[in-house]
């Protein structure tokens, strides 16, 4: 088989094995009396991905945080969504639908320039099969497992958790990391081609970079350390010509404007919430390499040496082995006052250049330019994708099943009658139907107090304000979690009126979690009940 077709037929595999919960998701039917939300990943998150679509929906073109009720003005993040959510306006979709939409497209786009990128990192190398291996490292390679007895022993990935460790649901996971990426490596091709005097083009890719770091700061923020190291590499190696030196020097400058604004837009409020938030990766590097498997740990080990050889002057093959070094040092080196989550680094596809480098390993040991020596060295080459494969056969397949199981349980499973928190099961349908209504008979820009779920739920299906809703995206989210017991438990109608003034809240989504706090009905004399249904009350606060 010609190797273009191993390349077409593998890519394809890997879409459509990343997209098998999803059409499971829309097959199966749900426990009657239920709603399938249709999310592809942590619905805690995707109705915050959801809402984003929904404010570009209506028309905005720049984005609100509706998970919290404070004052604020619109911002130029997370853009991607807006645009997404201007698609679904334009086509007659539903944001959820527009959503999977981006994640196909997106995603095929994301493979098929990582094929792009391990070519152009081979393109004098006339041993094609050397592509192929890379791209399947790159597609299907997955960490050691290691040994859980805790019921019973079996084996199970390590930090299996981490969806940058997971081969299957990254090809087609979440659309801004995608973008992100995608970014990122056209950025990496930009440089590498040997194009001169294109300005105009350097330019255009350091804004596409520049946007995509809105939806994805990682990727933009990533690219200024390992165009760094790669310009010192290039000067000892002499590798840098006055026109790539030109190019990188004007996508650089094309890309500040966006790094000033996304510091200075996420240092206001509220999105300084998401900017605080910092994710600390366990483990450390050793057991991360485990995690990340063999594409990793050779991959790292051969990133030090080409950036050190000075025969290995190949500009591609030196910026590969610096965007995975680079991305290694900023995850695992501990920085002083850090206040940004490192990890976020590492979803900046760095199994991409683990992969190639992994590859070229296998190049420099098995290469020989005799051809009766060469078939033989080419069945022990098929021969070490296969050990390579098999090493992680395990973690992959338990990743592939666990995330069919995930979505055959919620489709067959009734644990809570509300889903608290918005994980654990699929949302009853008379509650939301509440949220339905709020959709068709309120404006987006009116408050709706409620507990943590619906306040979850509301603005990426409503897309109404909510006072609480969302732990990071929230302000102050502990503060107004207990403020909202205190109301809905309170039996003290005045108290419970001068909070509803005070937080400017026009509508009360009352439903079996909020009811669970009082075992009657809100009497406060400025609420007006305007809808009901056998589970949900939802009171209008009245001027």
């Amino acid at each position: 088989m010609k190797p273009e077709k191993t390349i077409f037929i593998l890519g394809s595999l890997a879409i459509f094995l990343s997209l098998i919960p999803f059409f499971l998701n829309y097959l199966l039917p749900v426990v009657p009396g239920r709603v399938n939300p249709h999310w592809d990943n942590w619905p805690y998150d995707f109705n915050y991905y959801r809402s984003i679509i929904v404010q570009g929906k209506s028309g905005r073109l720049t984005t609100l945080d509706k998970y919290t009720s404070e004052n604020q003005s619109g911002k130029f993040l997370r853009i991607g969504y807006i645009i997404i959510g201007h698609l679904a306006r334009i086509f007659n979709l539903d944001e959820t639908i527009v959503y999977h939409i981006a994640r196909v497209v997106l995603g095929t786009i994301f493979v098929y320039l990582t094929y792009l990128f391990i070519k152009t990192n081979f393109y004098e190398n006339k041993f094609k099969k050397i592509i192929v291996l890379a791209f399947l490292l790159s597609l299907f390679c997955a960490g050691y497992p290691t040994i859980d007895c805790h019921q019973k022993c079996r084996l199970i990935p390590r930090l299996w958790s981490m969806t940058q460790l997971d081969p299957i649901r990254r090809i087609t996971f979440l659309p801004h990391f995608l973008l992100g990426q995608i970014a990122f490596i056209t950025t990496l091709l930009a440089i590498s081609f040997e194009e001169k005097n294109n300005l105009l083009k350097a330019v255009l890719m350091g804004i596409f970079l520049g946007l995509a770091g809105l939806d994805h700061p990682s990727s933009l923020l990533l690219f200024y350390p390992v165009i760094g190291l790669f310009f010192i590499v290039g000067l000892k190696k002499k590798i840098l010509e006055t026109s790539l030196m030109k190019k990188i020097i004007i996508i650089f400058l094309a890309t500040l404007p966006f790094v000033f604004y996304l510091f200075w837009a996420t240092s206001i409020f509220p999105w300084n919430l998401s900017r605080q938030a910092v994710y600390p990766l366990d483990g450390g590097l050793i057991n991360f390499a485990l995690a990340a498997g063999p594409a990793f740990i050779i991959g790292l080990l051969m990133s030090i040496y080409i950036l050190l050889s000075p025969r290995r002057k190949e500009v591609v093959l030196n910026l590969t082995a610096s965007w995975l070094l680079t991305t290694v040092l900023l995850t695992f080196i501990k920085f002083p006052g850090e206040s940004f989550s490192q990890a976020r680094f590492l979803q900046v596809g760095f199994h991409i250049p683990g992969a190639i480098l992994t590859a070229y390993f296998v190049f420099l040991v098995f290469r020989n330019k005799e051809k009766n020596v060469l078939k033989i060295k080419t069945l022990v080459l098929k021969f070490i994708m296969i050990l390579i494969f098999l090493a992680v056969l395990p973690t992959l397949i338990y990743l592939y099943y666990d995330q069919l199981d995930y979505t055959i349980y919620f489709a067959k499973t009734s644990l809570s009658y509300i889903p608290y928190p918005p994980v654990i099961d699929y949302p009853p349908l008379d509650w939301m139907k509440g949220i339905f209504w709020l959709k068709d008979n309120t404006k987006s820009d009116e408050i709706v107090l409620s507990d943590f779920t619906a306040g979850n739920f509301i603005p990426a299906y409503a897309g109404n304000t909510v006072f609480y809703g969302h732990e990071i995206e929230t302000y102050n989210s502990a503060v107004k979690k207990q403020a909202v017991i205190n109301f809905f438990s309170s039996n003290d109608p005045i108290n419970q009126k001068n909070f509803l003034i005070k937080n400017r809240i026009k509508y009360i989504f009352f439903g079996p979690q909020e009811r669970a706090y009082r075992q009657k009905e809100l009497i406060i004399d400025n609420l007006k009940p305007v809808y009901t249904n056998p589970l949900v009350t939802i009171y209008k606060v009245m001027d």
